[in-house]
């Protein structure tokens, strides 16, 4: 699919998108991950031309929009500011139509970190619709967290806060009971590596095993419970979670439970967590692993 918006293929998005219908998890993840892969390419703009009328083309070419604000803005380029209003406002235009889809939400969401500060505010009306579009859309409370980041617009105390109570809403497991996790994760990340040393102190210490537990108990069990009798299935970020998760639980010392988080993850690894705690990600990730599956 990735290869087919880089070839500027579109057809086989609209066939995607089609088929994903109303599942708002999956329909989001894989709007903002075609979005990411073909922001420097035109399939999104193609299918906009073809199809303007197509709701799922206007979405999927707004949320492109925000991943190429983002380059612009990392870039320095001229006019990168306008480009952020144009897609505002393109964004404001695709969810004041109503309908459910959470997409134009988390799009904008996703675009507040670079909005001047007197639109911050904004933030939180659209929060406030995406909620009610869908509850517990994973992604947009995600794209809310980092704005709350210190390094971002935000403060430890905000982000922290705002993790706690998107998680003590959150119905059993949901993964949003992961948000504290990885609000403990980006405290630790923020230090950079000479903050390495202190890393299993991070998770082992009284926060740190708070988040793990949190997450263990709320979100893993009763979530694999849940797959287990078919009466849901995994959420679109699974393998994220997880990596985050394990990441936590190795460094505290909990062998056994980060041992069946890595069985789950298998060849799935992610670069971050693994990358804040050394040098090299997968080299962290598999010396964890092993260390799991020894003492476990």
């Amino acid at each position: 699919m990735r290869w087919d918006v880089l070839r500027g293929r579109w057809l086989a998005a609209r066939d995607l998108f089609a088929h994903t219908g109303d599942d708002w998890d999956l329909r989001t993840h894989r709007m903002q991950v075609l979005a990411q892969a073909g922001a420097e390419y035109r399939a999104a703009d193609e299918w906009h031309r073809a199809e303007p009328r197509n709701r799922d083309a206007r979405a999927l070419l707004t949320y492109t929009e925000v991943a190429r604000c983002f380059l612009a803005t990392e870039a320095d380029q001229p006019g990168a500011d306008v480009q952020v209003q144009r897609t505002r406002k393109r964004g404001l235009e695709l969810a004041g139509e109503g309908g459910g889809d959470p997409v134009p939400l988390v799009a904008l969401l996703t675009l507040a970190r670079l909005l001047p500060v007197d639109q911050h505010a904004e933030l939180w009306s659209w929060l406030a619709e995406l909620r009610h579009r869908d509850r517990y859309n994973r992604e947009g409370h995600l794209q809310v967290l980092i704005h709350l980041f210190a390094r971002c617009h935000g403060s430890h105390q905000q982000m922290y806060a705002f993790a706690a109570e998107t998680a003590a809403a959150a119905p059993s497991g949901d993964p949003l009971h992961v948000l504290p996790l990885l609000a403990h994760t980006e405290n630790f990340a923020a230090t950079g590596p000479l903050a390495w040393p202190a890393l299993s102190f991070h998770w082992s210490g009284p926060d740190g095993l708070r988040y793990l537990n949190q997450a263990y108990d709320r979100w893993w069990l009763p979530a694999q419970e849940r797959l287990r009798t078919g009466l849901s299935s995994p959420h679109a970020q699974l393998m994220i979670d997880c990596n985050y998760l394990a990441h936590g639980l190795s460094r505290a010392g909990y062998s056994e439970k980060a041992a069946g988080l890595f069985r789950q993850i298998g060849s799935h690894a992610t670069r971050l967590p693994w990358a804040h705690s050394g040098p090299d990600a997968l080299r962290t990730f598999e010396e964890c692993r092993n260390r799991a599956f020894v003492g476990a």
